[in-house]
């Protein structure tokens, strides 16, 4: 196999709304760019058919999602799209899916098959980066397994993010996979420290126990954290941004840059989300993690097996009690697990796009 010369990244780029979406794209770009190579990520947005009022509250909410444009435009290289994808098959000699949910099934068949490269040319390398199912199952009927299948047969190498996307890949498309960590974990706390540090401006840190729900954001979750912050003397304080509407859940987004460094300055961090669960394990910080099933929690799991700390996984509130602030975590031994994941998964990169 040659080595890759011009590669384009296809992933969740778009969000205005996810801080994870974003992050993780960054992460994939630089740790690519890094191996030395001419990369950029492919400008899909998959197409959505959506009645009109679903159309305006999109694009209120892109509006308000302004600061997630913003770091696209300022660290994010952008491969356009003409009228044709496949004519990037002329532009890049290696295409990467991945990280994120990208191989999720959906019933919007045509966006599904642009994740596994239908529009790629055979000659044309073809690699996953921790592309992850979402799910423990794969949902399609046999038709669209079967051309799934037949997709996923051209790749050159295959990595997915959770065990339970290896056992897909080797159960339903007959296809090895490597088990890696999500593109976030590529980097080290350096490169993200280096984001806070061009935006925003020292300040002094306070005890505070941040939230971050993606869906759980419920009353009675924000009314029990705020108890719990006030009895041991810490600081409540969400960090999503400012909720707009309720009735439409609205929100003015806070920068990627503020929200990283909220985390780095946290005393516990309180999330559903993976990628805030990600960033509190870079930065070193105790926290808890809500399983949320709506979202599958199967990537969690994993996550935190890897650093055996799934005790800090809670399905109900009523099990949360002070001993979670009074229990410091040896991330010393947390940060040599990862960094020896960080160089497994930084190696299968350069095993398929240097060797």
């Amino acid at each position: 196999m040659k080595k890759s010369l011009r590669v384009g990244i296809l992933t969740f780029h778009y969000s205005n709304n996810n801080f994870g979406a974003l992050l993780q794209t960054y992460a994939i770009l630089n740790a690519v760019k890094e191996l030395g190579l001419d990369v950029k990520i492919i400008d899909f947005k998959p197409k959505t058919s959506n009645g009109l009022k679903q159309q305006l509250f999109d694009l209120i909410r892109f509006l308000l999602g302004y600061n997630f444009t913003r770091f696209r435009n300022k660290y994010i290289d952008i491969l356009p799209i003409g009228s044709d994808i496949s004519d990037l098959n002329k532009e890049l000699d290696t295409f990467i899916v991945g990280s994120d949910q990208v191989w999720r099934y959906r019933e919007q068949h045509d966006n599904l098959r642009r994740y596994f490269f239908d529009f790629v040319n055979r000659q044309n390398k073809k690699v996953s980066y921790a592309a992850s199912f979402g799910l423990d199952e794969w949902e399609g009927n046999e038709e669209i397994t079967n051309e799934i299948g037949n997709l996923v047969q051209r790749f050159d190498h295959i990595s997915v993010r959770e065990a339970s996307g290896v056992k897909i890949c080797n159960d339903i498309f007959n296809a090895e996979a490597e088990l890696v960590l999500d593109s976030t974990l590529l980097l080290d706390k350096s490169h993200y420290e280096n984001i806070v540090k061009r935006e925003i401006k020292a300040k002094k840190g306070k005890n505070n126990l941040l939230s971050y729900m993606l869906l759980d954001d419920s009353k009675e979750n924000k009314l029990f954290f705020k108890a719990f912050a006030k009895k041991n003397n810490l600081k409540f304080k969400k960090i999503k941004g400012l909720k707009i509407s309720n009735k439409y859940d609205f929100w003015l987004f806070n920068s990627v840059a503020k929200w990283l460094y909220y985390i780095g300055k946290s005393e516990i961090v309180v999330t559903d989300s993976f990628h805030c669960t990600v960033f509190s394990i870079i930065f070193n910080k105790k926290f808890i993690v809500l399983s949320n099933p709506n979202r599958g929690i199967t990537r969690i799991e994993n996550l935190l097996g890897l650093i055996n700390r799934k005790d800090r996984l809670f399905h109900n509130l009523k099990d949360i009690d002070e001993k979670v602030l009074q229990d410091d975590f040896d991330y010393e031994k947390i940060d040599q697990i990862m960094q020896d994941e960080r160089t497994s998964s930084l190696g299968f990169l350069k095993k398929c796009l240097l060797g």
